[in-house]
């Protein structure tokens, strides 16, 4: 029953984000980065589904808060599930594989976040760069935020293998 209804949600999310992001002027103004819709693993073949949840009330107008809140998720990205948007929440199979995917990452902290594009996107959502140090080593993340009913989120796909400049 309730894989039924997340496929239902997955679908009816892709479906609102590629009515909102296919029909662009063709200027660059979509920001969409494609996916996979296997929630917890990596696929070998990924099947391309838009992962960039549109902002959905106010521009994101405070480049430090949202700094600070993409450094939140990235710091313990395994106990942050609620700070995603329920459209990239959509893209696991629930809190508990987020979890088993990030606790796998040896995620140690996250530093160094700043508004890279300088300004906000046109509709008002703000993309960060930071750095996040694993076990591994270092690497480049980035994360849309969006505020959704009056809170911020990550509005992008935040897997390790999906993960790039937006």
């Amino acid at each position: 029953m309730f894989g039924a209804v997340a496929a239902v949600v997955l679908i009816a999310a892709t479906s609102i984000v590629i009515v909102l992001t296919g029909g662009g002027d063709g200027g660059g103004e979509s920001q969409a980065q494609e996916s996979s819709t296997a929630p917890s693993t990596p696929s070998s073949s990924p099947t391309p589904v838009s992962s960039a949840v549109p902002n959905a009330g106010k521009p994101v107008t405070n480049f430090s808060n949202a700094g600070d809140f993409v450094l939140d998720y990235y710091s313990d990205p395994a106990g942050q599930w609620d700070l995603l948007a329920p459209g990239i929440q959509a893209l696991w199979e629930g809190r508990q594989a987020h979890e088993q995917y990030w606790d796998a990452q040896g995620v140690e902290y996250a530093q160094d976040a700043y508004v890279y594009k300088e300004k906000p996107n046109a509709d008002g959502s703000l993309d960060i760069q930071i750095r996040m140090v694993t076990e591994d080593g270092e690497r480049t993340m980035y994360a849309r935020v969006v505020r959704l009913n009056g809170e911020l989120r990550i509005g992008s796909d935040t897997r390790v293998e999906h993960n790039r400049e937006l």
